[in-house]
């Protein structure tokens, strides 16, 4: 496999043939990230550094390119009696939204995918501020989904939010480089192929279908909770307070989160109160999801075979998984690592938490 080097203008600028391993570690919801290993020399340190991109040819469909890499740190190691070697590494185009916070105040009340949209125009593509925004970026057609969302934001890191709200809500994103040569953002989702479904053919990893290699299962409780107290704006007495909570949840089996959310603003008055216990409410079930109980499943899977990773099941599908001791569930794939080496080509992908 090729790895071409793309100046600033996304033209190919060098071909890399010969190299120790890269890794694409591609991701559903996070931004992806490489490492190339290769020899070191004058011609690489020139051509292998901060500005440029790399994209794999696999990766190039048409005049569209995908998984696009930002070359973000270069490590040259020198070694006496072996050949000296760099290490690149740097992480995907979508890694430019974290170059910006979200400055003012957003009451974001509506379809999710129109809100994140509207976040990316705000803070890059179309900014009041000529200085913030980042030229060439744009945005893919929507897609109708219907998700809805009422959060407030203000200060937030601009991809760490998006990501937060995309884990929530199972929509993933990507960033490419289209046929002008400008970046497009666009929001998708996988498609489900579990059991259960009719619309789909099956993909089922388990050891009967001998296509599960070695595995690791694990619950974890130790953070969750399931019960959040919120505290919003004012103070003593005064503060406006709301509870987000099932009544199945008493006793022993409620785990109680506190919730300062005094961030969270009515504007003097200017949102309901209501809506602003709506916000409260929202922002609540947001910390909930980072305290949920963490059901997981690792392993490393044969997808050479029954099920080849690109024809029968992508990044972002839903897929049946089970190991020897009959603990089933459908799982998203959220992750896959492309390892390519003297060794030959390794795909492992990264499941979600289990449902």
């Amino acid at each position: 496999m090729d790895i071409y080097v793309l100046n600033s203008r996304y033209e190919r600028i060098k071909t890399i043939d010969e190299y120790e391993s890269c890794i694409w570690n591609i991701k559903y919801f996070d931004i992806s990230d490489f490492e190339l290993y290769i020899s070191a020399s004058c011609d690489n340190l020139k051509i292998l550094k901060r500005g440029n991109y790399l994209v794999r040819d696999k990766d190039i469909i048409g005049d569209f390119m995908y998984n696009v890499m930002i070359i973000e740190k270069v490590e040259t190691q020198t070694d006496v009696e072996n050949e000296d070697k760099m290490l690149i590494t740097g992480r995907d185009l979508r890694a430019l939204t974290s170059l910006r916070i979200i400055w003012n105040q957003t009451n974001l009340n509506g379809k999710v995918e129109t809100e994140l949209r509207r976040l990316l125009i705000e803070n890059i593509i179309n900014h009041a501020d000529e200085t913030r925004k980042i030229d060439n970026v744009g945005l893919a057609k929507t897609k109708g989904f219907t998700e809805t969302m009422a959060q407030q934001v203000t200060g937030d890191n601009l991809s760490e939010y998006i990501v937060s709200v995309l884990t929530a809500y199972g929509i993933g994103w990507r960033a490419y480089v289209n046929n002008n040569r400008s970046i497009e953002i666009e929001f998708y989702k996988g498609v489900n192929r579990s059991v259960g479904q009719t619309d789909n053919a099956h993909v089922i990893f388990s050891p009967d279908n001998e296509n599960i290699l070695n595995s690791t299962y694990s619950v974890d409780y130790s953070n969750y909770k399931n019960v959040a107290l919120v505290a919003g704006e004012g103070e003593g007495t005064a503060r406006k307070r709301t509870t987000v909570y099932s009544s199945e949840y008493t006793g022993l089996n409620r785990y109680e989160l506190y919730v300062d959310a005094r961030n969270v603003s009515s504007n003097n008055g200017d949102i309901s109160d209501s809506e602003y216990l709506e916000l409260l409410k929202q922002d609540a079930i947001e910390k909930l999801q980072d305290n949920k109980q963490i059901e997981m499943f690792e392993g490393e899977i044969e997808t050479m075979n029954m099920y080849i990773y690109g024809r029968d099941f992508e990044l972002g599908d839903i897929v049946t998984v089970s190991n020897m001791y009959e603990i089933t569930s459908n799982t998203r794939i959220i992750g896959v690592i492309e390892s390519n080496s003297n060794e030959g080509e390794c795909i492992i992908p990264t499941f979600g938490s289990w449902n």
